[in-house]
This record gives structure tokens, C-alpha cells and sequence, in this order.
């Protein structure tokens, strides 16, 4: 029995001198965010181009409108404010837009015309002035109309084919 009272005793004494350590915390903050940024699309996200074009006509005596506006429709981010400005197309003579013919002699031959944002021509986009629309992006494409307008010609002109190509530029 002396050896079972010695061993208990000894028991006893060596969980005594086990040390229990409490339970502990440590805490600390995650931080989560996001940078929108600004960004722009015209006519989808790969800026597919616009097409307009005039009735054919024989006269350019009573000037000519084309049927169907061009819409350029803008994408920008919600909130995002922006200009859209028309340069004078690869043909201007620095203050008009004009289409050229392109297989009508050595000569060059030029017929004027002008955009708008209406139909009849007010409301122009005049060559490289930003025009800024009255509301901010929203995420979703917000149209506007691109009108053309060949104003009364009197002097004859040489029949052909005429064009030219205006850069379109979203400012954000």
C-alpha cells in the first residue's frame, strides 16, 4: 500500500506542476476593395464603324439630305462624364466637311456638306468642337443621331462616286 500511496502522491504532484495555458485571440482587418474606372465605347467595345449615305441624285440644284440618320451610340461607365467631338473628316478644307470623288479625273472634285443632330440640319457638329451631352454615362449606349445635309449646288458636278471618313472622338 506504501508503494500505491507513494505512486499516487507522485501522480498528484506531477499534474500539479503541469501549467494549463488559457485560451488567446489575436484578431485583425481584412480590407476588400475596387477601383471602377472610367471607360467609353462608341458603337459597341469593338467601335465598329458608321455608315451613311445619300440618295443617289442627278442635281445637287435642290441640295440632298440622306434618309436615315447614322446613331452613334456611346457606352461609359455609370457616373462617367464625356464630350463626343467630329473632326473635319479627310477631305476638309479647314472649315468645311466635303466628300471627294474618287475616279473623277486628275482634278480633283470636292462637294460640301455639314452633320447635325437633327434632321435638316441645325443643331450641327461642327468641325472639332466638343459637344457634351446632358447626361453622364449610365453603363448602357445612349444614342445620338449624325444627320448629313448637301446644301443647293448651283454649278454642275462631275458624276462619280463621293465619300469621306470624319474621326469620331470620345473624350472621358
Amino acid at each position: 500500500m506504501k508503494h500505491r500511496l507513494s505512486l499516487l502522491s507522485g501522480l498528484l504532484l506531477a499534474l500539479s506542476s503541469v501549467s494549463y495555458a488559457e485560451a488567446a485571440t489575436a484578431t485583425g482587418v481584412l480590407y476588400v476593395g475596387l477601383t471602377v474606372q472610367s471607360s467609353c465605347s462608341i458603337n459597341s467595345t469593338t467601335n465598329a464603324p458608321l455608315t451613311l449615305t445619300f440618295p443617289s441624285a442627278g442635281s445637287l440644284t435642290g441640295g440632298v439630305t440622306t434618309n436615315a440618320p447614322a446613331v452613334l451610340n456611346v457606352t461609359c461607365s455609370a457616373g462617367s462624364g464625356y464630350t463626343i467631338t467630329l473632326d473635319g473628316g479627310a477631305n476638309s478644307d479647314g472649315t468645311s466637311r466635303r466628300l471627294k470623288c474618287t475616279a473623277c479625273g486628275t482634278t480633283p472634285q470636292y462637294v460640301p456638306y455639314t452633320l447635325s443632330r437633327t434632321v435638316g440640319g441645325s443643331d450641327l457638329w461642327a468641325i472639332g468642337t466638343a459637344f457634351s451631352p446632358t447626361a453622364t454615362g449610365s453603363g448602357a449606349a445612349q444614342g445620338f443621331q449624325i444627320n448629313a445635309t448637301i446644301p443647293p449646288i448651283s454649278t454642275p458636278v462631275t458624276v462619280g462616286s463621293y465619300s469621306d471618313t470624319v474621326n469620331i472622338t470620345v473624350t472621358y
